[in-house]
């Protein structure tokens, strides 16, 4: 267990306390604010941070049991062991632990608990969120927002909200019906849903990943460049069909040999050959073309009556061609696929942008990237 300790930092007033999971981190905490406090320093200028809203709550009620404990109730054991721990990080910071005598703890820790009690709201005490949140508030100028700016926290219920619109909504608009409904198509011919909300969600999801958030001024949503492009692509297709011609006259010239013809049997070269007839046309192994390419190693394995030399080259020809369909192939397949998917996304971001803009407020997801 590694005890608590303090990270110097460069700012005098900037502290971070490094310690394990269960070696009292709260409690030194605590101490070090308390610490301050009975130095001088105002709580209102004092910023403790933490993750979650539990955390937060038990950081400020150790903070006030501890001193009123110190306030009334100065000579129990517990009480003295907190005064000890506080005295310790007291001189860690640089300051005269000898000055801090029980009637001055006593008279410190009174004034200082009725002050926090009258002004409770007023101590910053916080998690990282409503930390940003305020800090951003502060910034609405900057940021080109207006009065009453804000931080959207629930990014998810955002994307939800913004699905149940689309599918509420998208039947007006014949673009987003029609990519609803090829996405619908899509979805039950993969067997999955006919309910396509969470895959909506999962999409919606995307723009806010931080790769998207890092690349997002190269996001292309405009339907029809969308559009115009899956055409191009379809065009580019067709002009590979003269590939696709000689592939099958290949497998249709190699369709002459049997088993019997290559050591191995099934598990030879004739294996590949039917897989080769179909998408995405899958070529030789890295094993098997590498023995293709060596005379030596494919004559050991070839059994047939034609010269093995010329039955090589046929087959090296194959496996060219086929490297060129699955090429083509795989370029049409990936390139399309998510360009429906783009328009989905771009409607959805429309519909976010829009709530975003009559709520003055701005998703948490964004703000890494203001």
């Amino acid at each position: 267990m590694v005890p608590p300790f303090i990270m110097p930092t460069n700012s005098q007033h900037l502290y971070v306390r490094r310690a394990s999971a269960g070696s009292g981190k709260t409690y030194t905490l605590a101490a070090h604010y308390i610490a301050l406090l009975l130095h001088g320093e105002n709580y209102r200028s004092i910023l403790a941070v933490t993750f979650t809203n539990k955390a937060t709550a038990e950081m400020k009620e150790r903070i006030l049991g501890y001193l009123y404990a110190v306030a009334n109730h100065i000579s129990i054991p517990s009480t003295q062991g907190f005064i000890k721990r506080v005295k310790e990080i007291y001189e860690e910071l640089g300051y005269d632990a000898e000055t801090l005598t029980n009637e001055v703890l006593q008279q410190r820790a009174t004034a200082i608990y009725a002050s926090i009690l009258s002004h409770y709201d007023e101590m910053r005490v916080q998690t990282i969120d409503a930390f940003l949140q305020s800090l951003l508030a502060g910034m609405v100028q900057q940021l080109n927002g207006a009065v009453g700016y804000q931080v959207e926290l629930d990014v998810n219920r955002v994307i939800s909200n913004a699905v149940d619109e689309l599918l509420t909504e998208g039947a007006k608009d014949s673009k987003i019906c029609k990519a609803l409904t090829m996405y619908m198509d899509e979805a039950m011919g993969e067997d999955k849903h006919w309910d396509i909300r969470s895959g909506l969600n999962e999409i919606g999801k995307e723009l806010y990943k931080e790769f998207l958030q890092e690349k997002s001024h190269l996001l292309v949503f405009d339907e029809k460049r969308l559009r115009d492009f899956a055409g191009k692509m379809a065009k580019w297709r067709e002009r590979t069909k003269g590939d696709l011609e000689a592939l099958e006259q290949a497998l249709n010239r190699v369709g002459r040999f049997t088993a019997q013809d290559f050591k191995g049997g099934q598990a030879s070269y004739i294996n590949v050959f039917a897989k080769m007839k179909d998408e995405p046309y899958p070529s030789f192994t890295n094993t098997t073309l590498t023995k293709l390419q060596n005379s030596d190693a494919f004559a050991s394995v070839y059994k047939g009556q034609e010269d093995s030399d010329t039955i090589r080259a046929e087959l090296l020809h194959l496996h060219e061609l086929c490297l060129k369909c699955r090429g083509a192939w795989l370029h049409a397949q990936y390139t399309t696929k998510y360009l429906n998917d783009m328009v989905l996304m771009g409607a959805l971001q429309a519909r976010i942008n829009d709530h975003l803009s009559d709520t003055n407020s701005r998703l948490l997801a964004q703000t890494a990237n203001t």
